[in-house]
Order: C-alpha cells, then sequence, then structure tokens
C-alpha cells in the first residue's frame, strides 16, 4: 500500500509562489507529478499560490510605472491601453519614441478633435458619435498636459453622471472607456478627475444654484459641454468667461456637442446653423448625419430611417429644424406651396 503523502505546506506555498511547475515542485519533494496533482488539497494550494503571486507582481508593476518607471510604463501601456511604440523625428533632426493609442473615429470626430477655433460645435444627429468625441477630445487635452484644468459640463449634474461620465470613466458595450482605470484619481465630493502625468477634470451642472456660484472662481484651458442646446445664452456665455487659462501647445477652447434644436436657438445663431445667419468670429460646427456612422447596426439605421417630418430632419438629418408648436410637422413650403392657377 502506497504511503499517503505528508509534504510541508509553507514550503509548497513558497514554491508556487515562485511560480514553480507541478514538475518541479514533485522533484524538490521527491515524489512524482500525478500524485502531487491528484490530491485536492495540495492542488488547491499551489494554484491559489500562484494567482495571489500573480496580484502582487501586478500591484508592484503599476506601483513602478505610477512611480515614472519610464520602461514599465511602455510595457504596461502596450499590454493594457493597447498602445504601440513608434519613432518621430522632432524635427531637430533627431528621433524620439512616442507611445501612441490608435482609436478608429469618423470623419467629422476627427475634424472635431483637430478643430483649433476658440468655439467648437459638434452638433450630430441620432448615433453620431457625439458624446464619444467629446470625451475622446476631453481626454487628448489633459493627458500629458500637467498644466490642464478642463471643465466638463451639462445642464444638469444628474444627467451628466448618468450619461457623459460614465462614457469617460466606463466601457459601453465593446467599447473601452475614455480614460482607463488606474490612469486617474476620481475625487466624487470634489468633482474632479486628475489624470496621473496630466491635467485635472472639473465636472459640474449649470443648473444648480450653487454649483453656478463655484463656476464663477474657475479659471479654465478649455471646457466640454454635452448637450449644449439645453444651455441658455447666458450659461454660454459664462462658460466662455471661464476659458482664460493658458498653457503652451493647448488653444483655450470652449466646445461642445449636441442633437439639432430649432433655429430660433443661440447656437444656431451662433454657429450659422440657422438661415440667414453666419458664424461668430472664430467658432465653427461641425455637422454629421446618422447615416454617416458607419459602426451603427443596420437595423438601427433602417429604423431611424422610419421618422418622419421634423424629426427625421432633426435626428437623422442632423439639421436645425423647429417643431415645437407646429400643426403639421410634415409640411415643407417647396413641396406644399405653389401659386394658384386663377384669381380669387
Amino acid at each position: 500500500m502506497t504511503k499517503p503523502l505528508d509534504l510541508d505546506l509553507d514550503q509548497m506555498r513558497k514554491l508556487a509562489a515562485m511560480q514553480c511547475t507541478y514538475e518541479e515542485i514533485a522533484a524538490w519533494f521527491g515524489c512524482s507529478r500525478q500524485s502531487l496533482y491528484n490530491r485536492e488539497e495540495y492542488r488547491e494550494i499551489i494554484e491559489r499560490e500562484r494567482l495571489k503571486a500573480h496580484a502582487s507582481m501586478r500591484r508592484s508593476m503599476f506601483e513602478s510605472a505610477l512611480k515614472g518607471d519610464r520602461q514599465m510604463m511602455i510595457w504596461l501601456s502596450k499590454q493594457y491601453l493597447g498602445m504601440k511604440e513608434k519613432t518621430e523625428n522632432t524635427g531637430d533632426g533627431n528621433m524620439q519614441l512616442v507611445m501612441k493609442k490608435e482609436i478608429q473615429l469618423l470623419p467629422p470626430q476627427l475634424r472635431f478633435m483637430q478643430a483649433k477655433e476658440r468655439e467648437v460645435l459638434y452638433s450630430g444627429a441620432f448615433g453620431a458619435g457625439k458624446t464619444r468625441a467629446l470625451c475622446l477630445k476631453l481626454a487628448s487635452r489633459v493627458i500629458g498636459q500637467p498644466g490642464a484644468r478642463e471643465g466638463l459640463a451639462r445642464k444638469h449634474l444628474v444627467s451628466l453622471k448618468s450619461t457623459t461620465l460614465r462614457t469617460l470613466l466606463e466601457a459601453d458595450g465593446n467599447l473601452p472607456p475614455v480614460l482607463p482605470m488606474g490612469t486617474y484619481d476620481h475625487n466624487k465630493s470634489e468633482r474632479t478627475i486628475r489624470v496621473h502625468g496630466g491635467g485635472v477634470i472639473y465636472y459640474f451642472g449649470l443648473g444648480d444654484a450653487e454649483d453656478y456660484q463655484k463656476i464663477g472662481s474657475l479659471n479654465l484651458s478649455g471646457c466640454a459641454v454635452d448637450e449644449a442646446v439645453e444651455l441658455s445664452d447666458p450659461d454660454w456665455t459664462m462658460l466662455r468667461g471661464r476659458i482664460r487659462l493658458q498653457l503652451k501647445g493647448l488653444p483655450m477652447q470652449l466646445y461642445g456637442a449636441c442633437n439639432p434644436g430649432a433655429p430660433s436657438h443661440h447656437l444656431a445663431k451662433r454657429f450659422g446653423l440657422a438661415g440667414g445667419h453666419q458664424p461668430a468670429s472664430n467658432c465653427m460646427a461641425i455637422q454629421t448625419r446618422s447615416p454617416d456612422n458607419f459602426f451603427l447596426p443596420k437595423q438601427y439605421v433602417e429604423d431611424l430611417m422610419s421618422l418622419e417630418g421634423v424629426a427625421f430632419e432633426r435626428y437623422v438629418e442632423g439639421k436645425w429644424r423647429g417643431g415645437e408648436g407646429l400643426v403639421y410637422d410634415r409640411f415643407d413650403r417647396s413641396v406644399h406651396v405653389r401659386e394658384r392657377d386663377e384669381q380669387w
């Protein structure tokens, strides 16, 4: 009869934490691999200690990276952020190694990201990727910019937290969060997001009187506004007055995203989206339609195409059209009005 194994469990834990294989642990104790593996108690100890060592090692690696270990930062960026190394010419005859993450953008999103005007509005139909584009632009302005102080606003804070902030910090279906976990510190009571090695994001709602007063003391390098159509003219003007922190290579900018509203809206007039109005100085609007987003599911687009009247023009075509108070919201002057053939 084979004598039962009676091995030193503390020594087994140490060997497993060192990532020793079953063969190596068996050789240490002078037994067979199979007898070691078949004993459930031993197998559980070995697998558990291996996983604990993985977590401990990963924690040490992240701590080293956050303390400034450049090689560790590069390696972790490749493993967890999907980034790649690329050598670029600095312009003075030298080459430098940079880390970049490849992000697929729609053409209107790219124009929005690259816009340098003082005020930029991304006006789009349903499913045009407006909020994600806004968050990507916000992130690009704080990552690697230690002095940046960017605002993130919406009319009501509760709406901001349930929509925009989720896109920024949480995964959305197959899409990862715009700011990966572990790259920032989020203080929910102060409503600040401090990006490691970068700037600070202050988020707030404009509909709260106390918040409104606090915003008046902010000195920002830029501000992102989601569903900008919710803001009144005084709201927009107040934010314009907060953006005065000048940083090298970072244009001071008020940038917003929204669904189209009525042509009488103050943003439609300011950005030249209403008939008879030209864009104000240093203002640019980027308009996009639902079909422009080739990532949208076919069934979703087909459903949108079934909308009619003002709803179709606004939410599919991305046009600023008035619908409030209309009895006939499908009225089109070019179709439904013609000259009489006879006198009255």
